[in-house]
């Protein structure tokens, strides 16, 4: 979240409201994030083809927003994509020169609203989380959608594994309403969300259980079935899977 909060405050201080361009002052381009300690925010945002592509996609939402589409009606367009490309390249430390008017004198007289710049924050923020600028720094529980899409999975996965033959039976007496409830928390806080898991440990749950290699796979592919049906990304998929692992140890005999 603090890279998208970095490249938003940079983008509006040059002044994407302007059909010409502008010039920022000023702007901070020494922040850094965990795992790339030292790295500019134009390495960190992917270089110059990667601004491009947040800025054609800009662009093309400010285009189709009547909202504002008419600041931009006599814009050169191809012009105002190189130009703001430029600012955003050298406000994030890029090796490019913005070479554009200055912000009062692109905007004087245009009449500019508050209703106008929130417009185009809007359509700013949509092009930032198309290209999912910032997830890398967001938790996994937020990726995930938060304890209610983890509910949702539960759901699912509880489904799944109560018509798999292959394991239902470890759960013919199991209290299914609290075990989903413990489930939910259990995931939430391995994910790192705020929950807390009071449940018993893997190992005292499952003792005498007779649960086998096999019985776990069958397990792991009810999850991911209910992961895949509820569209859950790769990485994130990936990555609970990953997370829940180690409990493989304690579970099986």
């Amino acid at each position: 979240m603090r890279m998208k909060t970095i490249v938003f405050a940079s983008m509006m201080s040059l002044g994407l409201v302007a059909a010409c361009g502008g010039k920022a002052k000023g702007t901070d381009t020494t922040t850094t994030a965990a795992g790339t300690e030292n790295a500019s925010l134009y390495d960190r945002l992917g270089k110059k083809d990667a601004i491009t592509a947040v800025v054609d996609d800009f662009v093309a939402n400010v285009a189709a927003d009547a909202r504002i589409n008419t600041f931009f009606a006599n814009a050169d367009i191809p012009n105002l994509k190189a130009k703001l490309v430029d600012q955003i390249c050298e406000a994030s430390g890029g090796p490019c020169k913005y070479t554009g008017k200055t912000m009062k004198e692109s905007h004087t007289g245009m009449g500019v609203k508050d209703e106008h710049f929130n417009a185009l924050v809007e359509d700013l923020v949509k092009s930032l989380d198309k290209f999912k600028v910032g997830e890398e720094n967001k938790s996994l529980y937020d990726r995930l959608g938060g304890k209610d899409n983890i509910a949702k999975v539960v759901d699912e996965f509880v489904a799944n594994v109560a018509a798999d033959a292959r394991i239902n039976t470890f759960f013919a007496n199991a209290d299914i309403p609290a075990f989903k409830v413990k489930l939910v928390d259990q995931i939430c806080e391995a994910s790192g969300g705020p929950c807390k898991y009071t449940g018993k440990t893997m190992k005292e749950s499952h003792a005498g259980m007779g649960v086998k290699e096999e019985h776990f796979n069958a397990l792991v592919e009810d999850l991911v079935k209910a992961l895949d049906k509820l569209g859950v990304p790769e990485k994130e998929k990936n990555d609970l899977l990953g997370a829940l692992g180690p409990m493989k140890t304690e579970i099986v005999e």
